[in-house]
């Protein structure tokens, strides 16, 4: 303690004495041995000064309630049965088709049935015939309907190793769909005969009735017994050559009506069960979406 000039006592420095050599104590202050804990210790809050956030650990997501649970299951139900009902109501809109079938037995001689028959030249004419504008257009025509629209509408095709060519017709009039496709078995039968030899058989049978006659008429005059034996060799050739027709008609290829035309019962489009399960499924995938990010925002703290 020193005492200034004005009476007031004033702490001072303590003198070091000097060292056995005479040099002049040092003035830096001494390394402490020992830091206290407290020292090192940040704040409750927060000890950094820098700006930067505080470290914060992840928080846990709660979780549902059976209440929530319920409610989410109860809008899904909802959001289903709107979307079949959707459904019902859109197949309700569009318009309905029905169908006719048919079955036609094509008979093969020249060409025996194989295991590939679908390849067979005869029944895949027969096919493409039954599908060209010279039978569908008398069709078209009779029933004001436009000839694309009822080739797209009708299909044939021949059944799995057999000799049947099946035919299938859709129409939205369930009263004119079998009849249509009767006229078009019709068409069909008339092009795929053989009207050449039709005509050769009516020559032939009409050549050999006139014959007949004129060897009646011989008969009854026995001056004219002569010409008799001419008409009578006449009578053979055309008798062989009306022979040789049928034959030929019989051994070929030929179409016939095996199953009539029928119309099935139900509608073949739309279907109902189609529509509203599409309604019903595309309903779900919505209500799960939705489900998803509500039950994630309640879950979220």
């Amino acid at each position: 303690m020193t005492t200034s000039t004005n009476g007031r006592k004033t702490a001072g420095r303590p003198r070091r004495p000097a060292s056995a050599e005479g040099r002049a104590p040092s003035t830096d202050p001494p390394a402490p041995n020992f830091i206290a804990p407290e020292a090192l210790a940040l704040p409750a809050e927060d000890a950094r000064t820098d700006g930067a956030a505080p470290l914060v650990g992840p928080r846990r997501r709660r979780r549902l309630t059976p209440r929530r649970w319920t409610a989410l299951a109860l809008l899904t139900m909802v959001l289903v049965g709107i979307g079949g009902a959707t459904g019902w109501y859109v197949w309700g809109q569009l318009p309905v088709r029905y169908a006719a079938q048919a079955e036609l037995l094509y008979s093969l001689t020249q060409e025996q049935p194989t295991g590939f028959l679908r390849e067979d030249r005869n029944l895949s004419t027969q096919l493409v015939l039954l599908e060209s504008r010279t039978v569908l257009d008398p069709v078209a025509a009779q029933y004001d309907v436009p000839v694309e629209e009822l080739s797209d509408a009708f299909e044939a095709g021949v059944v799995s190793e057999s000799e049947v060519i099946s035919l299938r017709l859709t129409d939205g009039d369930r009263d004119s769909v079998q009849p249509m496709l009767q006229s078009i078995i019709d068409q069909y039968l008339a092009a795929s005969a053989n009207t050449q030899r039709a005509e050769l058989r009516t020559y032939l049978e009409g050549q050999l009735q006139g014959v007949v006659d004129q060897i009646a008429a011989l008969r009854a005059d026995p001056a004219r017994q002569g010409e008799i034996d001419a008409l009578a060799q006449r009578e053979q050739v055309i008798r062989e050559q009306l022979d040789e027709v049928r034959f030929t008609e019989l051994a070929g290829a030929g179409a016939s009506v095996l199953t009539p035309p029928f119309a099935e019962s139900d509608p073949v489009s739309p279907s109902r069960v189609q529509a509203v399960g599409a309604g019903a499924a595309a309903a779900l995938l919505v209500a799960l979406l939705g489900v998803a990010v509500i039950a994630r925002r309640w879950t979220t703290p």
